[in-house]
């Protein structure tokens, strides 16, 4: 018999909310649409900026409840008016070299000083060096001391921006724009957890019940689970945990920008998701497009008319870091209702690549639920409403500075307290490696959140108010409405 090896499929992780693809004859028979067809449409703007901004931002973020996204390219090409037009241009010729290349000279700056030769024909009289431009010089070094360098930005900053600091309670308080939509007013920007040593002492405490409860079916079980890698679990999820640090955005990247506020960024979140929506695209892509766009304002000056700019080219790559079929390019043109070309969005992809120095596998918050979810035996309800309050963080400023294992655990928490599964375990402890204390001031930030969600999140409000992801946003305000509370403190 002529065996030959079979290459092994590669695995992919699968939403499980997803909606399940049928063949394509069925879908013709039973009359399915089109994807941009059965989606409900929603508004891509809220009223969050008043004046001239709102009228301004409206513009410039176009509405994509009207537009249907093609996923065969059948439509471009067509002269209808509602359709995508693609003009073909003609591509330059490559320029023949006449002569060998050589390496270019760098110019001159324009403010380099020059020496000045001087002739003199005077005989040599012995007497001391006298400088002849010092009070020219001491004028010009006088006025570059005098410029002002505070708007200032540099072109490239490093992704670690936020400086290492100890904090003496679980969060600290400080200006943050947006939620209340008053500049003057002060909330609370939750940054990372407090880690003192009586928490050392109860995350060991966790370890060592979890080491002692397990059961060797359970052990042997993982070992055969080869996605899960149990061999080097505790290893791969303690560099992640390095890397979110590394590549986290600046929580104050506001403060630098001129055009933009907290409110806008809202609005683009709100677009940004119901284009995520539009294509069914992973969960992980969605977080990942959130952290592009975060960290490249955290080290970019953008104006007003380039931010939905900066957001449809952060969809496209992240699309393409984890998709197995991303979006085209006419797709993303045609979403942005063609107010940017496709050479456009190719330079914007560039230097956005160059911006963030390259630096794409940041680890999201679903990988740390994954994992965390292995201690009530990844149940899917909780799981389910746990990505919800996770995707209403993406809309908030003051969880821009918040880590994705910190964010994990807190939705994981809140939705296991919601839901009345029980307390947050010792097992919980040790997967998310956070206690209940130190997520209590996120669990208060959550519930917040969800006291008027349609104002808040209206997007992912309506998104997860459908039957597939068990209308976990309609039974979050039914719990809100009824007057839900987080429970008093746990030892763990």
């Amino acid at each position: 018999m002529d065996a030959k090896p079979q290459r092994l499929r590669a695995l992919r992780v699968q939403d499980e909310n997803a909606p399940v693809a049928l063949p394509a004859a069925v879908a013709k028979v039973a009359g399915m649409k089109s994807l941009n067809k059965r989606t409900k449409s929603s508004p891509a703007l809220s009223a969050l900026v008043q004046g001239g901004a709102a009228r301004q931002a409206k513009k410039i973020l176009g509405d994509v409840t009207n537009r249907r996204v093609v996923k065969d390219d059948s439509e471009i090409g067509k002269a209808s008016p509602d359709k995508i037009v693609v003009r073909d241009v003609a591509q330059p010729a490559p320029a023949a070299l006449t002569r060998p290349a050589t390496r270019p000279v760098a110019p001159k700056a324009r403010n380099a000083e020059r020496a000045i030769v001087v002739k003199d024909d005077k005989a040599w009289d012995h007497a001391p060096p006298q400088s002849r431009h010092e009070e020219s010089r001491r004028a010009v070094q006088s006025q570059r001391d005098s410029t002002d360098q505070r708007d200032a930005l540099p072109v490239s900053r490093p992704n670690d921006t936020v400086e290492t600091e100890v904090y003496d309670d679980s969060y600290v308080a400080t200006q943050s724009f947006g939620l209340h939509g008053d500049q003057d007013g002060a909330t609370t920007i939750i940054v990372m957890p407090e880690c003192s040593e009586q928490v050392r002492r109860e995350l060991r405490a966790a370890a060592a019940v979890v080491e002692e409860t397990i059961l060797p079916e359970d052990v042997e079980d993982e070992k055969w689970d080869i996605s899960m890698v149990a061999e080097y679990g505790t290893e791969i999820f303690a560099y992640m945990r390095k890397l979110e640090r590394s590549m986290a955005p600046n929580p104050r990247y506001m403060e630098q920008q001129a055009e933009i506020q907290w409110s806008m960024r809202a609005v683009l979140m709100d677009w940004v998701v119901q284009v995520h929506q539009r294509f069914n695209l992973l969960p992980e892509t969605l977080f990942l497009t959130v952290n592009y766009i975060d960290r490249f304002l955290s080290c970019k000056v953008v104006s007003l008319n380039k931010l939905q700019l900066v957001g449809a080219t952060a969809i496209f790559i992240a699309a393409k870091y984890e998709e197995v079929q991303c979006p085209t390019m006419a797709e993303i043109v045609y979403m942005v209702d063609g107010g940017y070309t496709a050479e456009e969005l190719l330079k914007a992809e560039r230097f956005m690549l160059s911006m963030l120095q390259f630096e794409l596998g940041w680890p999201g918050p679903m990988s740390f639920l994954r994992r965390i979810s292995k201690a009530d035996d990844y149940d899917l309800e909780t799981r389910t409403l746990a990505k919800y309050f996770l995707e209403i963080t993406i809309m908030d400023e003051r969880f821009v500075g918040c880590y994705p294992s910190y964010l994990a655990a807190g939705a994981h928490c809140l939705a296991r307290f919601m839901l009345r599964k029980g307390d947050w375990t010792p097992a919980h402890v040790h997967y998310s490696q956070h206690t209940l204390k130190q997520l209590r001031p996120l669990l208060t930030a959550l519930a917040e959140c969800c006291e008027d969600p349609k104002r808040h999140h209206g997007a992912v409000f309506e998104k997860y108010s459908e039957s597939r992801y068990k209308r976990a946003a309609t039974f979050v305000s039914a719990e809100m409405a009824r007057g839900f509370g987080l429970p008093d403190s746990r030892p763990w």
